[in-house]
């Protein structure tokens, strides 16, 4: 059983684009009614209970994703970021890294951006200081 229910974890989590709720759990009931009707042919139900295994397994995973709510970016996407510089470190390599608070996205307008984002860049201007305190609005 673990096997199966992992297949299914590992089949959704490699999936390109997250499915809708109904579509995991139209397969459960659709399984369950196959694995029930298909009680008198051993083997065929065999076949559908590891079926009706994997897919509570997506449906177990969907579940779980859906519980957590992190937002994910899709892929690799350039965007205008406005923000407050939360941290500026210098790095060994002559590189700087900065944390930065993002106040907003443009240019595309990201509908998931994330709260707080860490950058590395040749260099800054000489004025750029972190903020110090609790930003004021």
């Amino acid at each position: 059983m673990p096997v199966f229910l992992a297949c299914g974890v590992i089949f959704y989590f490699s999936l390109a684009t997250e499915p809708d709720f109904y579509r995991p759990v139209a397969v459960v009931a659709l399984t369950a009614v196959c694995a029930v009707a298909s009680r008198s042919w051993q083997k065929t139900h065999l076949c559908f209970m590891a079926a009706l295994l994997c897919a509570l397994g997506v449906l177990a995973a969907k579940v779980e994703s859906w519980r957590t709510g992190t937002q994910m970016l899709g892929s690799e996407i350039q965007t205008r970021l406005t923000g407050r510089l939360a941290s500026l470190e210098e790095m060994k390599n002559g590189r700087v890294k900065l944390t930065i608070d993002v106040i907003s996205t443009a240019h595309p307008k990201l509908r998931y951006a994330p709260e707080r984002v860490t950058l590395s860049a040749r260099k800054v201007p000489p004025d750029m200081t972190a903020l110090i305190g609790p930003p004021s609005i």
